[in-house]
């Protein structure tokens, strides 16, 4: 169906493009105030979920504003030119990963997340916290560009 915002992607154009980009925006909210963060994530169509492995510093806000927010929202998007481009944005409740599911989460990680270098962070692995949390999608909306069909 064309919209003036392009073209609505299929279930399953969706899903294949949330297994290839592997990184996008993830927005969170606390106290009024957003919070949007490049992430890598791995995408779990059999539980409809985004894998994501937050690395911080001590002073890092993400710990803060995930454990506030209700309804997550990621964005995966690419953009070539006016007439190529593809966005999916998926939102939902996201929470901690149990450590009884942890080798699960991190083997859908591993399949489709995005490869990242720590030393983007400037700091060495001893000083940065890692955990993991999935976004359960309760809503997706995907659209491209009319050229790509």
């Amino acid at each position: 169906m064309e919209t003036e915002y392009g073209t609505e992607m299929a279930d399953a154009e969706a899903e294949a493009y949330l297994r290839e980009q592997g990184h996008g925006v993830l927005s969170l909210s606390r106290d009024g105030v957003a919070y949007g963060i490049p992430i890598s994530f791995g995408y779990d169509p059999d539980e409809r979920r985004c894998v994501l492995q937050f690395v911080s510093a001590p002073e890092s806000d993400k710990e803060a504003f995930v454990a506030e927010t209700t309804t997550a929202t990621l964005t995966v998007y690419d953009w070539e030119s006016p007439d190529e481009w593809r966005s999916v944005v998926v939102s939902g409740p996201i929470e901690p990963i149990r450590d009884a599911d942890l080798v699960e989460a991190a083997d859908v990680f591993a399949e489709t997340g995005a490869a990242i270098g720590l030393t983007v962070f400037g700091r060495s692995l001893a000083e940065l916290a890692t955990n993991w949390y999935q976004l359960r999608i309760a809503e997706a909306s995907a659209r491209k560009a009319p050229a790509l069909g």
